[in-house]
């Protein structure tokens, strides 16, 4: 995964589904996503994960995005 492609998978999911309507696949690839900028803080992602929460927790993942914010936070320093 590069970041066009983390990016791009974020735009097309504002907002990601209900949590009932999520599959395994899809809140794989978003986690795979979060992951990739973890190790690669980008500014521009920050908008795009806050309008990404669906309704729910993202079967637990949304709470473990606060980690990309802390990823740019601590690049910016």
């Amino acid at each position: 995964m590069d970041k066009d492609e983390a990016l791009q998978f974020l735009s097309e999911h504002q907002p990601m589904p209900p949590d009932q309507l999520l599959t395994q696949d899809l809140i794989n690839k978003y986690d795979e996503v979060r992951r990739f900028f973890i190790e690669h803080p980008a500014k521009e992602a920050i908008s795009l994960f806050m309008k990404s929460y669906g309704d729910g927790d993202g079967w637990g993942v949304y709470q473990l995005v606060e980690d990309v914010f802390i990823s740019v936070i601590v690049m910016m320093l």
